[in-house]
């Protein structure tokens, strides 16, 4: 259930916030939705609504999406399940921050309406701190510490899933080498992370949502990790470290701190950069 201000005080949403809600509200709903609908949740008239659609469908568009508007049916997106997500995820982590989930998981209700109708629409329903369990589980498997920022990202990507997954809506990955991923510890991580998500939210989860959480898992920025000599990239990062050392005829005094922290912050950025990830 969304958190809607009260008839007795109507908020006064920003044009940046009510485009925010309208483009939320578009991609999770799973059939067309009526401009009415968009007025009475924002308290603005309709020519107000239809100026945000406008600016809206550009937003989409952008984003590989088209707003489609029927009439006598409404309004509703059209695209591939992937760029609905990565649009979702934009959302979220343009305004969402670790500390506003954790005192949301605590409180469960955040400082501002607009934060608490977005922490509404993508948490509803599931269990925070369940998720939380998950990525301290996914860090003691893989032996290392996400930053904030990838934390927060894993848990609204995990959520984003069950939700959808709870929707009907299937995702396809494309162009990805599925057979190199599954031989890395991140899938299996996420192989376990699924099967108890399925026990928790008593779903279904299909073999490309596993793929899909081991590619966020991959991407993921890392404060830390354990045994980085083991690491394939290790040995390029030290080779290309000496040759800085040559190029500028310098000695690095703390040259291994340098190598380990450049592994840890190259890996999940090469990642990203291959599969196209935030």
């Amino acid at each position: 259930m969304h958190y809607y201000p009260s008839e007795t005080y109507k908020y006064n949403y920003s044009r940046e916030e009510r485009q925010k809600i309208i483009i939320l509200e578009l991609l999770q709903s799973n059939q067309p939705l009526q401009i009415s609908n968009f007025e009475k949740i924002l308290y603005v008239s309709r020519n107000t609504v239809l100026n945000e659609l406008d600016v809206v469908e550009e937003w989409l568009r952008d984003r590989n999406l088209k707003l489609i508007r029927k009439p006598r049916v409404g309004l509703y997106v059209l695209g591939s399940e992937i760029n609905k997500r990565k649009a979702i995820m934009d959302i979220a982590s343009d305004t969402i921050t670790t500390e506003e989930l954790i005192n949301y998981m605590n409180n469960k209700i955040a400082a501002t309406k607009v934060d608490n109708f977005q922490f509404e629409t993508l948490f509803s329903d599931i269990d925070l701190n369940f998720l939380n369990g998950l990525i301290n589980y996914a860090e003691n498997r893989l032996n290392r510490k996400f930053s904030d920022e990838a934390y927060t990202n894993l848990i609204t990507h995990i959520s984003i899933m069950i939700k959808r997954i709870q929707l009907g809506k299937k995702i396809y990955i494309p162009d990805i080498n599925f057979e190199y991923i599954q031989n890395t510890d991140e899938y299996e991580t996420s192989r376990e992370i699924v099967e108890r998500i399925e026990k928790k939210f008593n779903i279904m989860v299909p073999k490309e949502e596993i793929e899909y959480i081991a590619l966020h898992l991959l991407g993921a920025k890392a404060l830390k990790s354990n045994d980085i000599e083991k690491d394939d990239l290790y040995n390029v990062v030290k080779t290309m470290t000496l040759e800085m050392e040559q190029i500028y005829n310098v000695a690095f005094s703390n040259k291994e701190k340098i190598i380990q922290d450049l592994v840890v912050h190259l890996r999940p950025t090469i990642y990203r950069i291959k599969f196209d990830l935030k």
